[in-house]
């Protein structure tokens, strides 16, 4: 038994009751404790139990039940709605709970009016602050157990209690929205209505929710409902309504009502807090409607684990609930189900035995994701370019084969991101994706096969390169006018430019399969012409193959048996070091030269002359890319994505690789792309064939809290 008033568990219900909704943010809350089927029965405005009179405190214990207070098994024959499983412990207005009570008695609530106190206080609150931006939480109870619907909805439908609260609750939705209307707010209002779970019939009471269902399918057309990991357990209704900016339609995007946070923030302004909404993902363009894409996967939970990726639904094996009424159970073998929703959205036919290499995918993105710092930061891309391809197809311009996007850089300076649409030139965006224009002066198109095809001066980041592949190649030397390479046929892999030069004009690039492989061609006049050298590249692009302009007669080149070093453009070469780079071309920063190994970073203040190693073992494919200065750094490479703020000292794991996403991988030692936001702490990646995505970097570490990897 408690041993006074409150709860045995600790919490006192006749003080003051927090932290509740006021702690985090809201400015006023009408709530109830629990669920409507657990004591105590009580409303909490703000702080404090409505209508609790000082004489009378509530008692709350959740294990003994307290003498002489009537319980659900001994007054069965009493109740006006029995129970059929486990609520029956208080009874409190006539209808048996979770847990037992005493006391209140004058603040207990009757289950028939819930409905009408909540939308009252609802609607009292929009007119309070209908003259000023407002959030309103409107959180229904009608459709959960106990089902009791007000005496002028009781019988409005065949389908008992619960069918009569379904309609309650749609009244009470409409009377917020003609609240809206009548204060002229509907157009500029945005209302998001969905659920917490799916459908459920009979959930511990005997509402005749079973027997009285008829034809009705409360989950449509897809498997089971609440506690499964089918469909039906896990696919939310989501409606959207915005009148002066939604136009009506149906989405396939895929969301998580956890995006709703990082969604909400960016729609007002805020930055969203990595450490408190880690697993939210800004999928503001998918809820507007103005992208068919939301978040790449989402994490589906019910006792264990399932998988959504795009139309794949993997469930790990183990025990399943299946069915609405009465329920069932099945087993998913090892290794797990695997269905595809696109052509089979109720999931009957499992085509794990059948598709081994994808339920082996699909096992190994889950345990990833499992392992992670943060799911976020495995699941938390967003889309930013498929709202402009969309508007590119729209005014009749056809993306070239395969699609999409493919090359992206960022400005260190100041966050613009530019991307390269395949066939369509290169775009910038001065705000994260949500605006472009182009930028090239239509003298850049094909597309990035690699990730270093794409480059800027780290120095002057609107200076940039674009070593494109089947189109027009070209270069911007001032960040303001664009030039045209001269095509040699299909073009290029990647390639380096002197940035250090003024005006810059030295450049040497890898070609796209050629016979024999790996041909190098360098220019000194910016693209005008190019000569072809003598070394070539391995052609295997899981191996080494790097090369750089240093300045206006050296290059460096290597091919896995160190690094090669020319002063008479590409003449005649000496070796100058054992390392062999993983990074395609190098990187230069205030005067150093920078390359990345499976070691870690290389560098050189000599023009190549001679490399050293540079802090912890890290390792690269892609970068570095610098934030404010040469110490704080971001990397990625096989492992993921690590940033330092010591030059390499010690690393952070910032995030993991961007998941594949259609028919090319985005592994950074190839197709992959990854550029870097420092201002705004924003990963971007590309591959071609895909949209370009974000993702939101969680705050760089303190060197002193990390562990040191320091090379000895």
């Amino acid at each position: 038994m408690a041993p006074g008033p409150g709860d045995a568990r600790g919490a006192d219900w006749n003080g003051e009751i927090q932290p509740g909704p006021l702690e985090v943010g809201f400015d006023y809350s009408f709530i109830i404790a629990a669920t409507g089927d657990r004591v105590p029965c009580v409303y909490i405005e703000n702080h404090r139990v409505v209508g609790l009179l000082p004489g009378d405190p509530i008692f709350i214990n959740y294990k003994e039940a307290f003498p002489g207070e009537p319980t659900g098994v001994e007054d069965r024959a009493g109740l006006k709605l029995d129970w059929s499983e486990g609520h029956n412990q208080a009874v409190i207005n006539g209808i048996g709970r979770i847990g037992y009570m005493k006391g209140g008695k004058a603040a207990l609530w009757k289950d028939e009016d819930m409905a009408d106190q909540f939308t009252r206080h609802a609607l009292e609150f929009i007119e309070r602050v209908k003259d000023k931006p407002f959030f309103l939480y409107f959180a229904t109870h009608d459709i959960h157990v106990p089902r009791v619907p007000n005496p002028r909805f009781v019988g409005q439908t065949s389908m008992g209690a619960r069918g009569d609260a379904i309609v309650e609750f749609d009244a009470c939705v409409g009377r917020i929205l003609d609240t809206l209307d009548r204060f002229n707010l509907a157009e500029n209002t945005l209302v998001i209505l969905s659920s917490d779970n799916g459908p459920v019939l009979d959930d511990g009471y005997k509402d005749l929710a079973n027997e009285k269902l008829g034809n009705h399918k409360p989950a449509g057309p897809f498997r089971a409902g609440k506690y499964s990991l089918f469909e039906g357990g896990t696919r939310m209704p989501f409606l959207v309504r915005w009148p002066g900016r939604v136009k009506p339609g149906v989405s396939d995007a895929l969301v998580s009502q956890v995006d709703l946070a990082a969604s909400l923030a960016a729609l007002t302004g805020q930055k969203p807090d990595p450490l408190t909404m880690p697993d939210s993902v800004n999928v503001l363009p998918a809820l507007l409607g103005e992208s068919k894409t939301g978040r790449a996967w989402v994490v589906e939970h019910a006792n264990r684990l399932a998988l959504r990726d795009g139309d794949w639904k993997f469930i790990t094996p183990g025990r399943v609930i299946d069915r609405l009424g009465p329920w069932t159970q099945v087993t998913a073998p090892d290794p797990g189900f695997l269905f595809d929703l696109a052509n089979d959205p109720g999931e009957t036919n499992d085509l794990a035995p059948s598709r081994p290499e994808k339920v082996r995918e699909l096992g190994e993105l889950l345990a990833t994701i499992r392992h992670s710092p943060s799911s976020a930061r495995a699941d938390g891309w967003m889309d930013v370019s498929s709202a402009l391809l969309a508007r590119l197809t729209n005014s009749g311009i056809k993306p070239a084969w395969p699609g999409g996007c493919s090359g992206v850089v960022a400005d260190r300076q100041t966050g613009a991101v530019t991307i390269k649409v395949v066939g369509c030139g290169l775009w910038r965006s001065p705000d994260q994706g949500a605006t472009w224009r182009r930028i090239d002066e239509d003298l850049v198109s094909g597309r990035d096969e690699t990730g270093w095809a794409t480059s800027a001066d780290q120095n002057a980041p609107t200076r940039l390169a674009s070593f494109s592949l089947d189109g027009l190649a070209g270069w911007t030397p001032d960040g303001r006018h664009w030039k045209s390479f001269a095509s040699l046929g299909r073009n290029w892999d990647f390639g380096s430019v002197d940035w250090g030069a003024e005006p810059p004009g030295t450049m040497i690039a890898a070609k796209h399969e050629t016979t024999p492989p790996g041909e190098v061609y360098a220019t000194t006049n910016g693209g005008v012409t190019w000569t072809k050298l003598a070394i070539h590249l391995n052609e295997n692009r899981d191996r080494v193959s790097m090369l750089g302009a240093l300045d206006a007669g050296t290059f460096v080149y290597s091919r896995g048996d160190g690094i090669y070093r020319s002063t008479d453009t590409g003449a005649t070469w000496a070796k100058v070091s054992a390392a062999n780079p993983q990074t395609r071309i190098p990187v230069l920063f205030r005067g150093t030269h920078y390359l990345g190994s499976a070691a870690g970073l290389l560098v050189s203040t000599d023009k190549g002359a001679s490399w050293r190693p540079q802090g912890g073992a890290v390792n690269v494919w892609q970068g570095p890319f610098f934030g404010r200065d040469e110490k704080e750094i971001l990397v990625v490479g096989s492992d993921g994505v690590f940033t330092t703020k010591d030059a390499g000292r010690t690393w952070t794991r910032a995030a993991g690789l961007k998941p594949k996403q259609g028919d090319y991988v985005f592994s950074p030692n190839w197709f992959g792309c990854y550029a870097w936001d420092p201002t705004r702490g924003i990963l971007y990646a590309s591959a071609m064939g895909n949209p370009v995505y974000k993702l939101q970097l969680a705050p760089s570490a303190d060197p002193s809290a990390t562990t040191s990897n320091q090379a000895h």
